[in-house]
C-alpha cells in the first residue's frame, strides 16, 4: 500500500469524544449504553405514528396481568403497568413488572420512547424495587434531549453521541461505548475503541502485564513478537499505557498497537479507555497469509496510530 492510511480524514463522534478517521472507514460495530439504557433508533416515524405506538403499548401493559412466581406462575389481578411518565408531548416512559413478588424482590422493566425529527428512539433498562424519583428524573432528562444524528455529524454542544443520535442536556456519568472499524477496505486493519466511566479500582492492575496473557494473537505468536514501544503515554489529557508490537510468522507481518487508561473516577473527560489498532491477523482456513498479512508497512502503521491518538479528544464540558 503506497498511500498513507490516514487520508481524507473526518471527525467521528464516540460518546463525548471524537477521533479522526478516513472517510472510507467501514465502521462495523457500534454498541452504546447511557445510564444503563440500551438505545435503538427507528427512522421514519412521524409524531402521529409515535402516538399510535405508545398508546398501543400502554394498553398492552394495562391489560396484561402479572404472574405469581410462588404459585406456579398463576395469573393475578395486578396489571403489568406500574408507572407512566410523560416528560414531553413526544416522549413516554413506562415502568412495569411481569411478576407479583415480595416488595423487596420486585424488578421492573423500563421502556422509554421519544420522537424527534422523524426518528423514534426506544430506550430499555431495569429498575430495582427501591428505585426513586431520581431514576425517573434522569431518564426523563434523556428523553427530553435525545435527537437524531448522521454518522459523521459531530454536535457542537458536547452531546453524547451514539449510533443514529445524540443526547444533550445535563451530562450524566454512566455510559458504555464500543466502536470497531476497518481502516483499509477488505484487509485486517481494525481500529477498536471501548470506553466507560472510570470507577475506583480501575488502576490497580497493570494493563501491559495482563495483555500478553489475554490477547489471542500475542499468545499464538509469543516467540515471534518484537516489542516496538512499551511504556507511558498521554492521550487527550489522560495518563495511559502503550504497547506496540511487530508480529511475524506463518507468512504474515502484523503491527498491533494497544493503549489503555484507567481514567479518573468522577471526571467525564477521563474515562476508562482502551484503544487498539491491529494491522494484520493470524491466517485461517478462509483467510490465506497473503490476505491476513498487514496491508501497510511499519512506518505507515506507526503513522496511522500516532495520527489517531493525536486526534482523539474530549468534546464535552467538565
Amino acid at each position: 500500500m503506497s498511500q498513507p492510511v490516514m487520508t481524507d480524514t473526518r471527525a467521528w463522534c464516540i460518546g463525548r469524544f471524537a477521533v479522526d478517521l478516513p472517510h472510507a472507514t467501514d465502521v462495523y460495530v457500534q454498541d452504546y449504553k447511557y445510564m444503563g439504557y440500551s438505545i435503538e433508533p427507528v427512522p421514519n416515524v412521524s409524531q402521529s405514528e409515535f402516538v399510535t405506538r405508545v398508546s398501543k403499548r400502554e394498553q398492552e401493559l394495562r391489560t396484561s396481568m402479572r404472574e405469581d412466581p410462588h404459585k406456579a406462575f398463576a395469573s393475578t389481578k395486578t396489571p403489568w403497568l406500574h408507572q407512566t411518565v410523560e416528560p414531553t408531548a413526544t416522549s413516554r416512559l413506562f415502568v412495569y413488572g411481569r411478576y407479583d413478588d415480595k416488595p423487596e424482590d420486585l424488578v421492573y422493566d423500563v421502556e422509554g420512547y421519544a420522537e424527534s425529527n422523524g426518528t423514534l428512539f426506544v430506550l430499555k433498562n431495569r429498575f430495582g424495587a427501591k428505585y426513586d424519583q431520581s431514576a425517573i428524573s434522569n431518564v426523563s432528562e434523556i428523553l427530553r434531549n435525545i435527537h437524531p444524528r448522521g454518522d459523521w455529524d459531530v454536535p457542537s454542544d458536547g452531546a453524547f453521541c451514539f449510533q443514529g443520535g445524540a443526547i444533550g442536556g445535563k451530562p450524566m456519568p454512566g455510559f458504555d461505548a464500543s466502536v470497531a472499524a476497518r481502516l483499509v477496505h477488505g484487509r485486517p486493519s481494525n481500529f477498536i475503541v471501548t470506553m466507560r466511566e472510570s470507577v475506583e479500582g480501575d488502576g490497580k492492575t497493570s494493563f501491559l502485564e495482563t495483555l500478553s496473557k489475554a490477547d489471542a494473537t500475542l499468545k499464538q505468536y509469543a516467540g515471534n513478537t518484537e516489542v516496538l514501544r512499551k511504556g507511558s503515554r498521554e492521550v487527550a489529557g489522560m495518563k495511559a499505557e502503550e504497547l506496540a508490537v511487530h508480529i511475524h510468522g506463518d507468512g504474515i507481518q502484523a503491527y498491533h498497537f494497544f493503549l489503555f487508561s484507567p481514567g479518573v473516577p468522577g471526571d467525564p473527560s477521563k474515562p476508562n479507555l482502551s484503544v487498539q489498532l491491529l494491522f494484520g491477523a493470524a491466517p485461517d482456513e478462509g483467510t490465506p497469509a497473503s490476505e491476513a498479512t498487514s496491508p501497510v508497512d511499519l512506518a505507515q502503521a506507526t503513522q496511522a496510530w500516532d495520527a489517531v491518538l493525536k486526534s482523539f479528544h474530549y468534546r464535552g464540558s467538565k
